[in-house]
């Protein structure tokens, strides 16, 4: 099974919050052992925060 998110975007105050959150998204991808497939993950700077694109999950046993 594969979630296939195409765009997420991600509103941050600061650097460390911005870093806090990025950890948590792959603590939470290991946890339920799901791969993120980083060649598929771009981070593009805006003046709001940071947009992810093509972000793909792969695991048979996710949800």
């Amino acid at each position: 099974m594969s979630i296939y998110v195409d765009d997420i975007f991600l509103s941050f105050k600061n650097e460390n919050q911005l870093q806090e959150t990025i950890n948590k998204i792959f603590e939470i991808a290991k946890k339920h052992k799901v791969k993120i497939n980083r060649k598929k993950v771009f981070i593009s700077n805006s003046s709001k925060g940071i947009r992810y694109h093509n972000l793909l999950f792969k695991n048979k046993n996710f949800m």
